[in-house]
């Protein structure tokens, strides 16, 4: 079955290519289909190594890797329509972009190649996997493709088209597959993507999922784009429905046909308004160029310094491998931060525009100090490039490498909230009370990066010296003298304590944490119950993280405890002297 489906395949081929030419014949479609590259500049692939730099340090190398594909570049495919609006426009997938601000888009024309070097990238969907490039005006219209009207089905014979990568280089690759499923539930496919067989992989991704319309000029319409494989062998892949890809341009159409775009001064006033709503509206104004200037020493320190909030919310990004959106997230928190104990202060005091009109300058006042923030256009719109309460430059100097940096200064990676821990201790020196040995069992809360409170449970044999005292009388009734006897003996007890300690954590690497720490606190004897005690506890430990929270650490401690003990004469106090290990879990 399997060999006449790929003489059925190859028959099929055959017939297509020998149809006649026009716009949408198999002839034209490798001039309807562009090889898409990112034009990638210096100062983005500057960042983009410092990036990956960074995240490797923070043990995201899965995010790490999406930068490193900038250091050589990529590329995909793409084919060109034309809008409601009358020009023409390349649509592809986002995975193509990638937050590229321009590429350059090759066809191959007829006999001769077609090349645009700068396409602006207009937009790139929020919820799938959808870019929309501008082709300059003139592009020839039978260089486009039309969208197919026709409602897809399971079974139905569809085509993917596009430059697949072969040994490094684009190859023109025209496959043929089935409709396996027509409605796939999937959000990132608009809600019901299409499921087929069709070869996509490395490179044609982005190119159209065509049909062939039956009639006597037979020609391929758009039915969706590719966007996923599912195996390596690309054989089962996924597409967006067109409809899609036609709703998202025209609403990119219709903003750019809105009017003329906004002015500095109204920019400014939502931007107000944003700063203090919080740090989620403040992100769509941070320019490119302002993130590029982000080193791996100015992440590190704003990751630091930011709200437990954006922190959560970073962390998130990362592991979605959203790096971009992880670091503008943290330069929209610093703004937020930098302003947050005096919001109710904050005035716009002025606005003034360069003569060309691409550049702004902004200044507002918050407690009688002066805040500037300097704006450019960026893709039509206004986007912040620099600002004085934001001077990343001014972090680096006070930023170490990880490898350097005591974890204390590092709040989300030194510890977790909460631990348990087994400890063995034995006597130091045979005094007149003295412990033999005593095992113990204790749970600890962090309640600051510093300060721990801790419960101990604990037993264990001390050895007791008595004395007891005879009167005895001589021959005569007022010629006494004393006698005593000695005896020792071992005493099972059970004793509970409770306290704060304070820790002091480094970092040794990327895995392994040295921590001296001292205990003080109460307890009492559960068994017998009439002696109490003060604990005094310190030591150091060896832990070895096996993630960003967790640890798992060994340790000695020594314990020189005073105890009370009550006696029906009095109380008085004596010493217990114990050495010994722990070994605990952080979880």
């Amino acid at each position: 079955m399997k060999r006449l489906a790929i003489i059925i395949q190859v028959i099929i081929s055959t017939f297509v290519l020998t149809l006649p030419t026009h716009a949408g014949a198999p002839e034209s479609i490798k001039s309807q289909v562009a090889i898409v590259k990112p034009n990638i500049s210096d100062a983005h692939k500057a960042y983009a190594k410092e990036m990956k730099a960074v995240l490797n340090e923070m043990d995201y190398q899965s995010a790490a890797n999406t930068y490193k594909k900038y250091e050589n570049g990529w590329y995909g495919s793409g084919f060109a329509v034309k809008g409601k609006d009358g020009k023409c426009y390349l649509i592809t997938n986002k995975s193509v972009t990638k937050g590229i601000d321009k590429v350059s888009v090759e066809f191959a024309g007829n006999g001769k190649p077609v090349i645009y070097q700068e396409c602006p990238v207009l937009s790139e969907n929020v919820k799938m996997d959808l870019a929309i490039i501008e082709l300059p005006q003139g592009h020839p219209a039978d260089m486009t493709l039309e969208f197919s009207q026709e409602a897809m089905k399971d079974g139905r014979e569809i085509w993917s088209a596009g430059y697949a990568e072969a040994g490094g280089k684009a190859e023109w690759k025209l496959s043929m597959g089935i409709i396996s499923n027509a409605q796939v539930k999937n959000a990132e496919l608009g809600g019901a993507g299409i499921k087929h067989s069709a070869n996509i992989g490395a490179g044609n991704a982005g190119g159209p999922l065509l049909i062939l319309s039956k009639g006597k000029t037979p020609s391929f319409t758009v039915a969706g784009i590719n966007t996923q494989q599912e195996d390596s062998t690309g054989s089962t892949a996924y597409s967006i429905p067109a409809k899609h890809i036609t709703e998202f341009i025209d609403q990119v159409a219709s903003k750019k046909s809105e009017g003329k775009e906004k002015e500095i001064e109204q920019v400014a006033q939502e931007f107000q308004g944003a700063i203090l709503a919080g740090y989620e509206d403040v992100i769509p104004y941070i320019s490119d160029e302002y993130l590029y200037s982000i080193s791996s020493n100015n992440f590190q320190a704003l990751f630091t310094d930011a709200s437990s909030a954006a922190r959560i919310d970073v962390k998130g990004y990362l592991n979605d491998d959203e790096g971009d959106k992880a670091a503008r997230t943290l330069i929209a928190d610093h703004f937020n931060k930098s302003i947050q104990d005096g919001k109710e202060t904050l005035t716009l005091q002025s606005t003034e525009k360069s003569a060309d009109g691409t550049e702004a300058t902004t200044v507002f006042n918050i407690h009688k100090k002066q805040m500037d923030f300097n704006w450019k256009k960026e893709d039509g719109e206004w986007k912040i490039t620099s600002s004085s309460i934001a001077n990343l430059s001014a972090k680096t100097s006070t930023i170490k490498p990880k490898r350097k940096v005591r974890y204390i200064k590092q709040e989300d990676i030194a510890f977790n909230e909460q631990g348990i821990q087994f400890s063995y201790q034995r006597g130091v020196h045979a005094l007149e009370e003295t412990s033999l040995y005593n095992v113990e069992l204790g749970y600890h809360n962090y309640i600051s990066n510093i300060l721990m409170i801790g419960a101990f449970l604990s037993g264990g044999k001390e050895r007791e010296a008595r004395v007891e005292e005879y009167l005895i009388y001589d021959e005569e009734p007022w010629d006494y003298h004393y006698e005593y006897e000695y005896y020792i003996q071992d005493v099972t007890k059970i004793l509970a304590t409770i306290g704060v300690g304070i820790i002091f954590p480094f970092g040794i690497g990327k895995k392994f944490v040295i921590t001296p720490y001292y205990f003080f606190g109460f307890g009492m004897y559960l068994k017998p119950i009439k002696d109490f005690l003060v604990d005094n506890r310190g030591g150091i430990r060896l832990g070895w993280r096996y993630d960003d929270h967790h640890q798992i650490y060994v340790g000695a401690n020594y314990m020189p405890r005073t105890v009370i003990l009550v006696e029906d004469g009095g109380n008085y106090t004596s010493g217990r002297r114990l050495l010994g290990f722990n070994i605990g879990w952080d979880f």
